[in-house]
């Protein structure tokens, strides 16, 4: 049986008082090179680590509460600044970003093994000192998520911790690309000039999700005319609109999965959404 905590922890919390190691990415790209090789965990020292091996990682798959930790750091040393990647390929992980030198540690590693709807733990002598995501939050059969309020999707994108502060891509806004900086997300860190605000001025913020009071907010710092389209999941146009507007009324919709196309500037990005 799984345990399950009975103090949730949503999105991000750090339990312990001079910690010195965090999570800073939850990576879900869609590569070339296809299946689970474009995931990977991204990780910061904060303090130098005499022994790395005293922290380790367990993904909580599907809601089903902790699995423990799952994976162990080798017995090195970090330094405060560090920044550790965790690739299931590094192969598909240099092609896709380019190259990797911008990590201070790189580790080959199958623990990242997250499906864009999954929770990370991060673990100290045994102990979790942070979660990101819900580790109870229980996906529906379609693989979208009904049951838990504050949930965020990464499917095929990324999210990304600047300082305090998750920010998270659209999801599915790596697929087709063959390069993160060809794809209308480029991963943060890669552009040491992105802070959260510029993430957050460049990437539209699409919320709430799921929806359960019949209006979806669509939001940016940046002004001007959207060209929206809602397809059901038989692939129907449901709503299609040119707005300035925040929001679009679904009120009238019926319960389920549907997928919105949103174009913006120069950019396009599709998001899962779950009327609920």
């Amino acid at each position: 049986m799984k345990k399950k905590y009975l103090l949730l922890l949503l999105l991000s919390s750090i339990a312990m008082i001079g910690q010195d190691l965090e999570l800073k990415g939850v990576i879900d790209f869609t590569v070339p090179e296809g299946g689970s090789d474009g995931k990977a965990l991204h990780l910061y020292v904060i303090n130098d680590i005499a022994d790395l091996s005293l922290y380790g990682i367990g993904i909580a798959n599907n809601g089903g509460g902790t699995d423990g930790e799952e994976y162990t750091f080798p017995t090195i040393s970090a330094t405060a600044g560090d920044h550790i990647f965790l690739p299931r390929s590094i192969t598909a992980m240099t092609n896709y970003l380019e190259s990797l030198t911008h990590f201070d540690i790189v580790i080959e590693s199958t623990i990242a093994s997250q499906n864009g709807d999954d929770a990370v733990e991060l673990f100290f002598n045994g102990s979790v000192i942070e979660t990101f995501g819900d580790i109870d939050c229980q996906p529906s059969s379609n693989g979208t998520t009904t049951t838990c309020p504050n949930y965020m999707y990464y499917e095929d994108a990324w999210a990304y911790k600047d300082t305090t502060t998750w920010a998270f891509a659209s999801a599915q806004c790596t697929d087709g690309s063959t390069t993160s900086r060809s794809s209308s997300c480029p991963y943060p860190f890669l552009d040491p000039n992105l802070s959260t605000n510029n993430i957050q001025n460049s990437l539209l913020s699409i919320y709430p999700n799921p929806i359960t009071q019949g209006k979806v907010y669509i939001n940016s710092n940046i002004e001007g005319v959207k060209q929206l389209a809602l397809f059901d999941v038989n692939g129907r146009q449901v709503i299609t609109q040119k707005t300035e507007a925040n929001s679009i009324d679904v009120s009238q919709l019926t319960k389920g999965f549907y997928v919105l196309q949103v174009e913006f500037k120069d950019r396009k990005q599709t998001t899962k959404l779950v009327i609920n």
